[in-house]
């Protein structure tokens, strides 16, 4: 099996359940395209079999959320997960809201939560505060590509968020209250986009079963548009899996998904002075 699956992961359950069940069902190696956490919900990219491979491809592919805060309470975690450690009684007002999210639209330095999964000396953040040891993390340039306000009543404000990979939702809404000279605690996450892939194109964790992971497999071909794509002949294909020299006439293309007639997918690799090289093998024979 080779392809993607489209999971609408529930607020409740880590992203590694859900990868430990597809993989049980497919008894072929998994993994995800970006963790959720375990009170977020909405779309889990879960590779099955050596899609696996192009986990570098989708590193840094841009995502959308929907996404709710509270102001007048923080916690430590900035979410529900967490204990009180801050009040506020200012709440602002929508068009105070809508000034600063203009303003934070763009490229920024954003100091993740300390209850993430940053790497700290080969140790998780959020492992080093639960066990009370003192968390700093450096800055992280993102980009915010839009903040749309969906709904504000005083008090709790949800926004529509497009953003760079590697951004962090409950940093933006701290953010924001913070801009305000108020806090907030994040309510609700659900992401809707990462990449190509859509929460449109989902299925229900609860739902699945070996037949509905067939049936709703997105193949690797379909994730590439046409200008990532060389279409090579059996003679050439050969070539490469033998490891032997390839060469087109379009240096243009960097990243490429190498097909046959048949739409077959055989690695993903790049072009350089003409000459194809594998960087990720994919063909599978079939069984």
């Amino acid at each position: 099996m080779l392809g993607f699956l489209c999971v609408n992961k529930p607020r409740g359950i880590s992203s590694a359940k859900v990868v430990s069940r597809v993989k049980y069902l497919t008894k072929e190696k998994v993994g995800h395209l970006g963790t959720l956490d375990p009170l977020a919900e909405g779309l889990l990219v879960i590779a099955i079999g050596k899609a696996t491979r192009l986990f570098d491809y989708f590193l840094n592919k841009d995502k959308i959320y929907l996404a709710s805060c509270k102001f007048g309470e923080e916690t430590d975690t900035l979410d529900l997960g967490g204990k009180v450690v801050k009040n506020c009684k200012i709440k602002p007002t929508k068009e105070k809201i809508c000034e600063i999210i203009a303003k934070m639209v763009g490229k920024c330095k954003q100091i993740p939560p300390i209850y993430s999964a940053k790497n700290i000396d080969g140790k998780r953040a959020y492992s080093l505060a639960r066990s009370g040891e003192e968390v700093k993390l450096e800055p992280k340039e993102i980009e915010i590509y839009s903040l749309d306000l969906i709904n504000y009543d005083g008090e709790n404000l949800t926004l529509r968020i497009h953003c760079s990979s590697g951004t962090y939702v409950r940093a933006i809404f701290r953010d924001i209250a913070y801009s305000l000279n108020s806090c907030s605690t994040t309510t609700m996450i659900k992401r809707e986009k990462a990449g190509l892939f859509s929460i449109c194109d989902a299925v229900d964790f609860d739902k699945l079963d070996e037949n509905l992971i067939k049936n709703n497999l997105i193949s690797v071909q379909e994730i590439f548009n046409d200008e990532e794509k060389i279409v090579l002949n059996k003679t050439q294909i050969l070539n490469l899996l033998q490891g032997k020299t390839v060469k087109i006439s379009n240096d243009n293309i960097k990243n490429a998904l190498f097909i046959t007639d048949d739409n077959v997918a055989y690695g993903l690799g790049n072009v350089t002075n003409g000459v194809i090289k594998i960087t990720a093998f994919l063909y599978e024979e079939e069984k």
